[in-house]
């Protein structure tokens, strides 16, 4: 995906989004496009991911402290994390990008302690399902 200049890549044995599993663009959920670029042409601060806990909390150390924030996805951000050798940068406490390969980053949208957790709202997989949720669309 190229949006502007900006690069995302998959690769270095960290899986795929599961859109459908949750639809959110709150914190702590899916990155949107606009934050992302946003965070790619920003300040951002480096720290070293000191651990992921298993409730989704992640610890950064960031100069002479650690700072905590959290996503829905606990796996696949140890896996991003792995493959960053636990490298990351911050912008504006929402987001974590995480270098690998050459010049490029995964992105972590993140809620802090003051956002708090919003639990994940999953996407229907097909139009019946949704009508089933929903109703019909006509």
């Amino acid at each position: 995906m190229v949006a502007k200049g900006f690069k995302v890549e998959l690769s270095g044995g960290v899986r795929a989004i599961k859109a459908e599993a949750c639809g959110l663009y709150f914190p702590g959920h899916q990155v949107h496009q606009i934050h992302a670029r946003l965070a790619w042409e920003g300040e951002r601060a480096k720290g070293r991911v000191v651990s992921v806990d298993d409730d989704g909390w992640i610890n950064v150390a960031l100069d002479d402290t650690v700072e905590r924030f959290w996503n829905h996805d606990v796996e696949r951000t140890r896996e991003i994390f792995a493959a960053s050798s636990g490298q990351v940068e911050v912008f504006k406490r929402t987001l974590l990008m995480a270098p690998h390969g050459s010049g490029a980053y995964y992105d972590i949208c993140v809620a802090d302690t003051k956002m708090g957790v919003t639990p994940c709202v999953p996407l229907a997989k097909t139009e019946s399902e949704r009508e089933t949720e929903m109703g019909p669309t006509n």
